[in-house]
């Protein structure tokens, strides 16, 4: 862009030099047909007084033909020096043109070289790859603690021969990397409490934070079921935490008791 602004620039510079020099030929043409009219009337029409500022015109003339001469010369050297510049852009442009060239040739061998050594398959190959990765890892059996059964989807730990209060049931069920059972679905509530034989047990949610505002102990979120037995829960004198039987629904209960628990696997199946 720069070099295409000083072009400009420069061929408005030579119109304006050549206009000039149009004005000073007509001028002089003028002053020529002027000279020529009055030496035939000289005598009769221009008073001797006049002949002074007469030889002024004559003199600003030769005055004006010498500034005609200097324009002429100004205006062939820089004809000269715009070829000169002309030519020049000309050379440049070739050898961008050229670098271009030489650009272009070099990025289609590089594509034909990257085409040559990467597989045309190379995506399907990667979704086969992610395809085998994901079906061995779901062959991959997660190792479940002794003990444990499976019920439903998941597996659980339900104690028979220790009691604990609620604290210290969930600390048991931690000790073997665990957290107490928290209940996901009403399937998976019937299928516990076919399997409960002596009741109640312990299993992961309370409300010690906030009354009614029944948590999931593993998450610290609200529990995702609470399936209460009739007339559940009532805080009895702070019953805080949750209890199952064989033989009905979720109930709050004192968390000092001691009673039996249900442990859950954090692990899918």
């Amino acid at each position: 862009m720069g070099l295409g602004n000083r072009k400009l620039k420069e061929a408005a510079k030579l119109d304006w030099l050549e206009s000039r020099q149009a004005i000073l030929q007509n001028a002089q043409f003028r002053i020529e047909a002027s000279l020529f009219y009055n030496n035939l009337t000289w005598n009769k029409l221009i008073p001797e007084d006049f002949k002074d500022r007469w030889n002024n015109a004559e003199s600003i003339l030769d005055n004006l033909e010498a500034g005609q001469s200097s324009i002429e010369k100004y205006l062939e050297t820089y004809r000269s020096n715009f070829e000169k510049l002309q030519k020049n852009t000309e050379i440049q442009l070739s050898e961008v043109q050229n670098t271009s060239l030489r650009v272009e040739e070099s990025f289609e061998t590089k594509t034909l070289y990257w085409q040559k050594i990467i597989p045309q398959d190379l995506t399907g190959r990667l979704t086969r790859i992610e395809s085998q990765v994901k079906e061995t890892l779901s062959k991959v059996t997660k190792q479940i603690p002794p003990n444990f059964v499976k019920i439903g989807t998941r597996y659980f730990y339900i104690d028979k021969s220790i009691k604990h209060n609620w604290f210290g049931a969930s600390h048991f069920c931690r000790r073997l990397g665990d957290d107490l059972a928290t209940i996901e679905n009403e399937q998976e509530l019937n299928d516990i409490r076919a399997r409960l034989t002596r009741d109640p047990y312990w299993i992961g949610i309370n409300d010690l934070d906030k009354e009614n505002e029944f948590i999931a102990a593993p998450t610290g979120k609200r529990a995702p079921l609470l399936k209460w037995a009739p007339g559940e829960p009532n805080n009895d004198n702070n019953q805080d935490c949750v209890t199952l039987k064989s033989y009905q629904n979720m109930d709050d209960n004192w968390c000092t008791r001691e009673l039996y628990f249900i442990c859950q696997a954090n692990t899918n199946n």
